[in-house]
């Protein structure tokens, strides 16, 4: 575990950011798939969960990002809540154990980030 004063939970924090923007970005952009189950919705669910340890964690005080002028915690943010929204209710209902990060992170989300939602 990483105390919140840490570097190394800010880096950390910096590099699931990417993964997530990298994911996110192109899964948000691919309109065919085969199995949505298996190409999407799977990766999405493993995203939002990484994201969700991310911001619960503990590893790293968000403030600083705001005060470095570091956006990694707000277009993560964002791409996050648009891979959420990109989810139609009735596929949530369909893939309820694979989309379980789903809820998880938008409790997390509006409870301790509520300004960056």
């Amino acid at each position: 575990t990483f105390d919140q004063t840490s570097p190394n939970g800010i880096l950390l924090f910096r590099e699931a950011s990417t993964i997530l923007v990298t994911f996110g970005t192109r899964i948000l952009q691919k309109t065919q798939f085969r199995d949505v189950y298996v190409e999407k919705y799977k990766g999405i669910g493993i995203c939002l969960q990484m994201f969700s340890h991310s911001l619960h964690g503990n590893y790293t005080n968000f403030g600083v990002f705001e005060l470095y002028s570091d956006s990694s915690l707000s277009k993560s943010m964002a791409l996050a809540l648009q891979m959420c929204l990109a989810i139609p209710l009735q596929e949530l209902n369909a893939y309820l154990k694979a989309l379980k990060p789903y809820y998880y992170f938008l409790e997390l989300a509006t409870r301790s980030h509520m300004s960056m939602v």
